[in-house]
């Protein structure tokens, strides 16, 4: 897939204008409901925390993580709650970094650019890296091979790496990004070239949900209905902060039944492992 040019999206300004807000939807669905995305994110981190699960990663007790766009470190805390010794990590923010160095003292928290060196370690010292849906936010694809060879130089022998992303499984013809579109869904056959050509191999691909976020699969025959009812979800969490806490209890509930189907419709978990030796 090759990607217009982003000429018409600043990062940096981008970033720093989300980041003005310290909530979750900053980093989340910016367009909806506070309310809402905490409930999004609940069911995100169910889901993430049973994909890891079946992969032998019940617990992440004992070890060190490095967190790439770590953000409000919402994902960090989560690591930790799992049993993690250290949790190390990036944002291409500075006032997100400033935060994260506040909230966790004794961690390393870098600031930079993932496609630039210097900014992930390279010393492949971690056993797992995770990468939750910051790598859609690079649009050029030479930037995008770029930060997969320098996340992958974490990885640890016999690591892994957790990625969440809009990886497409069922790739339809390009739509032309939106002008001032500031995120990229590629196919998964791109993630998996990107990081096996950096030295790690693939070992499982999941759902990271079925209803708790927009769909994107629009090579299956019930997008149109599925898209129709993550508007309609819209609307009713922007009704007010009840009714978003509300749409939020109804999405935990259907995910939860739904994700038992294997259905992938919307975001993907992939977990890479580097080979040991």
């Amino acid at each position: 897939m090759t990607d217009p040019a982003p000429s018409d999206v600043d990062p940096a300004a981008y970033w720093e204008r989300q980041h003005e807000a310290t909530t979750l939807r900053a980093v989340g669905q910016a367009g909806l409901p506070e309310e809402l995305n905490r409930w999004l994110y609940r069911i995100g981190r169910r889901n993430v925390v049973a994909f890891l699960a079946r992969n032998g990663l019940r617990t992440l007790d004992g070890l060190t993580v490095f967190d790439v766009g770590s953000g409000t470190g919402y994902w960090a805390a989560t690591w930790l709650s799992m049993g993690a010794s250290r949790v190390d990590g990036c944002d291409f923010v500075a006032g997100a970094v400033e935060r994260l160095r506040e909230q966790y003292p004794s961690a390393t928290f870098l600031h930079g650019d993932i496609a630039e060196p210097g900014t992930i370690p390279n010393d492949r010292a971690y056993p797992l890296v995770t990468t939750m849906n910051v790598l859609l936010h690079i649009l050029d694809d030479d930037r995008f091979d770029a930060a997969a060879i320098n996340i992958a130089g974490a990885v640890a022998p016999g690591g892994h790496l957790l990625l969440a992303e809009p990886a497409l499984q069922h790739p339809v013809p390009v739509v032309p990004r939106r002008p001032g579109a500031a995120s990229l869904a590629r196919p998964l056959d791109q993630y998996r070239q990107a990081f096996e050509a950096a030295g790690l191999e693939m070992v499982d691909v999941g759902a990271s949900t079925v209803v708790a976020a927009n769909p994107i699969e629009r090579g299956l025959p019930d997008y149109a209905k599925r898209a129709r009812r993550w508007s309609s979800v819209g609307r009713w969490a922007r009704r007010g902060p009840r009714w978003a806490s509300a749409t939020g209890r109804v999405l935990s509930v259907a995910d939860r039944i739904l994700m038992r189907s294997g259905q992938a419709p919307s975001g993907k978990l992939i977990l890479f492992r580097r080979p040991p030796g």
